[in-house]
């Protein structure tokens, strides 16, 4: 065999041209019959290779640019699928809670604001005894429970009020409902327990209860619905109906709620809301009034709710009538005090809510419905209402009379109907009559009855004309009503009574001629005037000032006639004044009367001592002559008298120093209707305002006292502490009393003997104390309080709320004490009566 022949060692090296093109891919081939030149693999070789050209690469599209909107977008889509995916999982949840566990859901804050009302149950159901237990664990008690109107398909719910007993009540024994005389149907549904009886409750609390189907022989359970907290009527809210008495001054403290009754004969439907009031008494001295708040129970919320408070000084409830003749009633309030009729009218309207009628919003242009107001807001009410009904007539033939100008009109008629009863009732007293009639304003009527009665009644006429009362009302319609000719006489009456002769005179004048009169006016000026008077007029003015003739029995001329008895008990000589001393110019006074450099004050006697008592404003026997009252006063000119002043106060102590005396004395003395006037000049330096008086005041006797000394005695410092928290939280601190022994150690605290019977207690913080309360109070302030040993507050004072502030605690020549209060426009005096100043 042929040997083949051995290649060489050295690689044979390819040409480049070749080594590229065995590393280039095949290229693909056409089989499409449109390029015969072309032949695939397997093809004759008649059909040449027809290589294809290399194609293109794939262009990738362009990225683009980030962005954040896109990124939200993302982001916000996810989160509200997040979102939709746990509402739907938690309100499975809550639906299961609700339905197997509601009060593992209820009693979370965060949830109730978000549940209605109506839907949550707060507590449990409950036993009446089980009740009875939590509420005793806080010194309360049940009340006697009210049977409220159910609405369709639901059990009847129940009012339960919750008390706690008065303080230094005298009938502090409990009774059950079956001593109360509870039906069968209320003692059955709420068993007998013990409750406060109701002369000594005080109503904290208004509960609402639903019943629930309980098995035969189990006790009844209840669900609460709703509960309200009740405070009281701040005093000085029903005081102010009597501040023509010295012995009502009133003050921030609230008045017990003690009753709880449903409101009037108001038909109670299942579809309105249901009204109910809650009430208490008030009494000072002979005054008294109710007082209470308006409760408004909601059948389909299922929940109470307070509305308008109220006070009747007349001791009498709100009831509903229908004073506009529509079917509607309202709500209407007694608020008169003596003669002196007034009401406060509430229309019910939608919602349903409660809205006083006033007089003040203006419902038409009509002159007659102008003049109209401005007579019923001076309490001319028979005036106003003849002026109303013009007005109504006039303006219903235009079709312009509207709904809200009606119920002014019917609630004037209201109190025109009560000022004409009052008038044309028949009185024991001559001076009340005459002052029905011209509350009413029936002048005409008046001036006939008083020429029928002055011959005999001088003295009561005369002191009802000297009230400042109906000299205001008559000076008010003198300006509504100035051509009125008997309106007139009366104003020239009252002026005589009031002041003297002369001035009515003058007056008359100055009402018929322009020209004035020159003074001052002599005698023979006044004579001339008098002349120039009506008859009629004159006439009256003569039997005002003629004293009541003497009735004597007839005998014979020779023989004497026995000495008549004394018509009156004598008066007793006065000893001592205090009076109200207020700086003026001697042009102010009236008259002339010569004053040297030094400044002169207006005083107004206030009190006056005789037979070792103080007699205090008003004062009798004001039928009296200026020269009388001079003579049993001695205010003769020349007299002296002292000019008391204190300053501010700027520690407990100083409320114990004495005052500031100078010397004055009397220039002039008159008696203006029911006030007792002086002029006076002191010598000493100027004052905005002093105290005038013949007696002597010092300081009471005090002894100051540690907050360690204090707390020795339990109930000393529970009723100063007590105190202390009522008035904080008048003012809007939340604490609690447990948290006021450190301010209470840092306070001046003092113990003032009030007579011999009584002490009381004085405490005044500085609002640098004040501010170290825990938790803090948004406005501090220096407070200063009087608690008498028995618990009841006496004085109050918050600086910076009033510009009252008292400057001294004192005591008059027999041992009584008195409040001397800075008003910042002159003194006030506040009197101890054995159970508080007034």
């Amino acid at each position: 065999m042929a040997r083949r022949p051995q290649p060489s060692q050295v690689p044979r090296r390819r040409p480049a041209a070749a080594q590229e093109r065995r590393s280039r891919p095949k290229p693909a081939y056409l089989t499409l019959p449109e390029y015969p030149c072309c032949r695939l693999p397997n093809q004759p070789p008649q059909y040449p290779y027809c290589p294809l050209p290399e194609a293109a690469p794939r262009s990738q599209p362009p990225r683009r640019p980030f962005s954040w909107r896109s990124l939200g977008l993302n982001i916000l889509v996810l989160l509200l699928l997040s979102g939709m995916v746990a509402g739907v999982g938690g309100g499975l949840w809550l639906a299961a809670a609700l339905m197997f566990n509601p009060d593992s859901v209820t009693s979370r804050d965060w949830l109730r604001r978000w549940l209605p009302e109506s839907g949550m149950n707060t507590h449990s159901p409950q036993s009446v005894a089980d009740i009875d237990a939590d509420l005793r664990q806080g010194d309360r008690f049940l009340g006697t429970p009210l049977m409220l109107p159910a609405a369709d398909g639901e059990p009847a719910p129940w009012l339960v009020p919750v008390t706690i007993p008065l303080p230094h009540c005298q009938n502090q024994g409990t009774l059950t409902l079956t001593d109360l005389g509870g039906s069968a149907l209320l003692t059955r549904a709420w068993p007998d327990i013990n409750r406060l009886s109701p002369d000594c409750q005080q109503v904290v609390e208004l509960r609402l209860y639903r019943s629930l189907p309980t098995a035969p022989g189990r006790s009844p359970r209840y669900e609460l619905l709703d509960q309200l907290s009740l405070g009281g009527t701040p005093e000085f809210r029903v005081a102010e109906f009597y501040r023509h008495s010295a012995r009502s001054t009133g003050s921030n403290t609230a008045l017990p709620f003690t009753h709880v009754e449903f409101l009037g004969s108001r038909p109670l439907e299942p579809t309105e809301s249901v009204w109910l009031t809650v009430h208490g008494t008030w009494s000072r001295g002979s005054n008294q009034a109710n007082h209470g708040q308006v409760i408004q129970y909601l059948p389909d919320r299922q929940q109470l709710q307070t509305s308008v408070s109220w006070v009747s000084p007349e001791m009498n409830q709100p009831e509903w009538q229908d004073i506009t003749g529509d079917g509607r009633a309202e709500l209407v309030v007694n608020k008169t005090v003596g003669l002196e009729p007034a009401f406060e009218v509430f229309r019910l309207l939608p919602g349903p809510q409660l809205q006083a009628v006033s007089l003040l919003d203006t419902a038409s242009d009509h002159p007659a419905y102008e003049k109209a107001i401005a007579l019923a807001q001076a309490k001319l009410w028979s005036p106003a209402l003849n002026q109303m009904r013009v007005a109504q007539a006039a303006e219903s033939s235009r079709g312009t009379w509207s709904n809200a100008a009606q119920i002014q009109l019917e609630v004037i008629d209201l109190h025109a109907q009560a000022a004409q009863a009052q008038a044309n009732r028949v009185w024991s007293n001559a001076g009340q009559q005459l002052t029905a009639h011209l509350i009413d304003g029936q002048w005409a009527i008046a001036l006939e009855f008083l020429d029928q009665q002055v011959a005999d009644q001088r003295s009561d006429l005369r002191q009802a004309l000297a009230a400042g009362a109906l000299w205001q009302r008559i000076n008010a319609a003198l300006r509504i009503t100035p051509e009125d000719n008997d309106l007139q006489v009366w104003a020239a009456l009252t002026l005589a009574v009031r002041r003297d002769r002369t001035a009515a005179v003058t007056w008359w004048r100055s009402q018929t001629t322009t020209e004035p009169v020159a003074a001052p006016v002599t005698p023979a000026m006044l004579q001339t005037l008098e002349a120039a008077l009506p008859t009629d007029l004159r006439q009256r003015l003569d039997a005002l000032d003629r004293p009541a003739p003497t009735i004597t029995s007839a005998v014979p001329a020779t023989t004497p006639a026995p000495a008549a008895p004394p018509s009156a008990t004598p008066r007793p000589q006065p000893q001592s004044l205090l009076g109200i001393a207020r700086p003026i110019v001697p042009s102010e006074w009236g008259s002339a009367v010569q004053s040297s450099t030094g400044q002169t004050y207006e005083v107004e006697i206030t009190a006056i001592q005789a037979d070792q008592q103080w007699q205090r404003s008003p004062l009798s026997f004001l039928d009296l002559s200026s020269e009388q009252w001079r003579s049993q006063l001695g205010l003769q000119a020349a007299q002296s008298l002292q000019l008391l002043h204190w300053n501010s106060p700027t520690s407990l102590n100083s409320l114990f120093q004495p005052p500031q005396t100078s010397s004055a004395q009397v220039l002039d003395a008159d008696v203006r209707g029911d006030r007792l006037l002086a002029l006076i000049e002191g010598s000493g330096s100027s004052r905005t305002h002093a105290l005038a008086t013949t007696a002597r005041l010092r300081p009471a006797p005090f002894e100051t006292l540690a907050w360690s000394q204090v707390q020795q005695t339990h109930q000393d410092s529970d009723r100063l502490r007590q105190a202390l928290q009522t008035l904080l939280q008048q003012e809007g601190w939340s604490g609690t009393g447990d948290s006021l022994d450190n301010v209470l150690s840092q306070g001046a605290i003092a113990r003032v003997t009030l007579d011999d019977q009584t002490t009381a207690m004085v405490l005044r913080l500085t609002a640098g104390t004040v501010s170290t309360l825990q938790p803090p109070l948004a406005v501090p302030a220096t407070y200063t309080l009087m608690v008498s040993e028995t618990g009841v507050l006496l004085y109050d004072e918050v600086s910076g709320k009033t510009q009252d502030m008292v400057v001294a605690i004192a005591q008059l020549d027999d041992g009584s004490p008195v409040l001397v209060i800075d008003t910042g426009r002159d003194y006030q005096l506040r009197f101890w009566n054995t159970e508080f100043f007034n």
